[in-house]
């Protein structure tokens, strides 16, 4: 996740969720900020020792995301695996557990028992919009934006509509800078969506290192 996107989203949670501290609970009122704070300064150690007191809280999953991320930061691979194996028992029809240990798995270097978790996680789509929007923003949410693709694009196979999440396949591939996808989702969303021609112009010469590119464009119509 961007960091400054991932931050936002962290005050944003935390904020919301700084009453259901119980009465009696040594939890000073600026202890998740400063946490905050330590992670996006990078001072992890100081970080942790925060959020594993917050984390404790019973009820207090909205901390996993950061808490999660700077044991990943930190090579504490072992706690993070029980940390997340834990909470996929608590929870056990959320999606977002499995792709946190997937990334795990990446981040030590498995990549074929992280990849065997996402493609069975996509494999059991339901069809359901929100569910599948659910399952990809959980994979961008743990920067796996391939899978984030693939999850979209099952979706729109298993609901019978090409023209679905088109919008956010733009948006993945925009970040990704990946230009052939850029202008192929384009080229295939104009026959429904012809007042996407100026918005594609506009992005398409954002991310156009040369007039190749553009023409390139062009020459498909």
């Amino acid at each position: 996740m961007n960091r400054l996107l991932f931050i936002i989203f962290l005050t944003l949670t935390l904020g919301a969720n700084a009453q259901i501290f119980l009465p009696g609970q040594s939890i000073a009122p600026d202890e998740s900020t400063l946490a905050i704070q330590y992670y996006q300064d990078g001072d992890y150690e100081k970080a942790l020792v925060l959020l594993e007191k917050l984390y404790a809280i019973p009820n207090n999953e909205a901390y996993f995301d950061i808490y999660f991320n700077t044991l990943i930061k930190l090579k504490r691979y072992d706690v993070a695996e029980k940390v997340v194996k834990r909470e996929i028992k608590k929870n056990p029809q959320s999606d977002m557990y499995p792709i946190a240990l997937g990334k795990l798995y990446q981040e030590k270097g498995d990549v074929q028992a992280a990849n065997k978790i996402f493609t069975d996680v996509i494999s059991k789509l339901p069809k359901d919009e929100f569910k599948i929007r659910n399952l990809a923003n959980n994979f961008y949410r743990f920067e796996n934006y391939d899978f984030a693709v693939q999850t979209f694009k099952q979706g729109r196979r298993i609901l019978g509509n090409e023209q679905l999440f088109t919008f956010e396949l733009l948006n993945i591939y925009r970040f990704k800078k990946d230009k052939p996808m850029l202008m192929q989702e384009y080229l295939d969303a104009f026959a429904t969506m012809p007042q996407l021609l100026p918005q594609a112009e506009a992005v398409l010469s954002a991310v156009f290192e040369d007039k190749n590119d553009y023409q390139l464009f062009q020459g498909q119509f």
